[in-house]
């Protein structure tokens, strides 16, 4: 299983930015990532929303080819 808010906080921590108390949301991350903002609190919208946020981050890691999966989990 993978978990987007763990891979986020893990870069959170790695570079030791500081967050806002309530910074830690699905709709904040995307917003990070510059991906367009869903109705919230809808199952299909929240699955895509997360899927979407996922390949962001992976995209941010660098060369798709080179991520391994350590670095996720």
């Amino acid at each position: 299983m993978l978990d987007t808010l763990k891979i986020e906080r893990r870069k959170i921590q790695q570079t030791q930015q500081h967050t806002q108390p309530n910074g830690l949301r699905l709709f904040n991350f995307r917003e990070k990532y510059n991906l367009p903002r869903y109705k919230a609190h809808n199952a299909m919208q929240d699955v895509i929303s997360t899927a979407e946020l996922f390949l962001a981050q992976v995209d941010y890691m660098g060369n798709k080819e080179s991520v391994k999966l350590r670095q996720l989990i």
